[in-house]
Parts: structure tokens; sequence; C-alpha cells
């Protein structure tokens, strides 16, 4: 087993003060890593990684249990993408059926960290309060829409 460290830094200074930060995190357990990069032509769904209960039971599935980091950065210069994320709302085992999807804008040159694939996520367009962690619910998987060109993807997980 390997240990994943993360590092971010943010440097900025206002009015002659630094106000970034520096935050790195430990992640132990590691036995494996995905990394792609992808072009995802514009208009298009571009599946970049699906989760399953095991490795074996879809062709470059990731499994879903032992997810511990994510990371989708958008390599384009100037190109925003929209990344969604199919979930599972039925508890359970990841069976690549998708129940609900959360999108967001993914600006070029940004990047978008994400802990756990399971019991991770939940999306709630009735209620306005926050989400129970008992509610939370598997990521299926993670598909890009380059919006307005083609637009370069880069996928690492550590599982």
């Amino acid at each position: 087993m390997a240990t994943l460290t993360s590092t971010i830094t943010e440097e900025i200074t206002i009015n002659g003060v630094e106000r970034g930060a520096t935050r790195s995190a430990s992640i132990t357990g590691v036995n494996d890593t995905f990394n792609r990069i992808v072009t995802c032509p514009v208009g298009v769904n571009t599946s970049v990684v699906t989760f399953q209960t095991a490795v074996n039971t879809s062709t470059g599935a990731v499994d879903v249990d032992n997810v511990k980091y994510m990371r989708v950065s958008n390599l384009s210069a100037s190109n925003s993408v929209v990344v969604s994320m199919p979930i599972d709302t039925t508890t359970g085992p990841a069976d690549g059926v998708a129940d609900d999807v959360m999108s967001f804008k993914l600006a070029a040159g940004r990047s978008f960290i994400f802990g756990s694939a399971l019991n991770s996520i939940a999306v709630d367009s009735t209620a306005a309060t926050p989400i129970a962690a008992a509610s939370l619910v598997n990521v299926e998987s993670i598909s890009v829409n380059a919006t307005t060109a083609d637009a370069i993807i880069e996928v690492f997980i550590a599982s």
C-alpha cells in the first residue's frame, strides 16, 4: 500500500499582505490509481470514468468501495466544461444505473477535488435544508460536456 500526498497552494497578495495558504493531506492505503487525459468533443457527454462494485464488472471500471481521492482537471486554456456525476439514489452497491445527476461548470485551467465515490453525494431539488449523511449515495460515473469547443480533461483517482 502507498500513501498519496495532495498539496494545494494558493498564492495571493492584497495590499501588500499575503493571504494565500498551503494545505496538504496524506491519504494512506492506496493500492491503485486511475489516470486519464481525454479530449472531450464539444456538445457531447463523454464518460471519463465509471464506478462499479468491482473492477472486473465493466471495462475500465474503478471499484466504488475503494476510492479515496478524485480529481478532475480542465486542461483547456480557454474552454469551460460541464462536469456531471450521475448518482444512484437507491441504497446498495453501484449498479451502473443513474437515477439523478449533479452537474457543475469547471472553468478552463481549474480542478475539482472530491473524496470518496461511496455514499458521498446526493441531490435534493425539493427541500431547502442540508442533506443528512445517511441520505448520501454512490457516484455512478463522471462525464464531461465541452460547451464551446473541444476540451482536454484529466482525471486522477487513487483507490
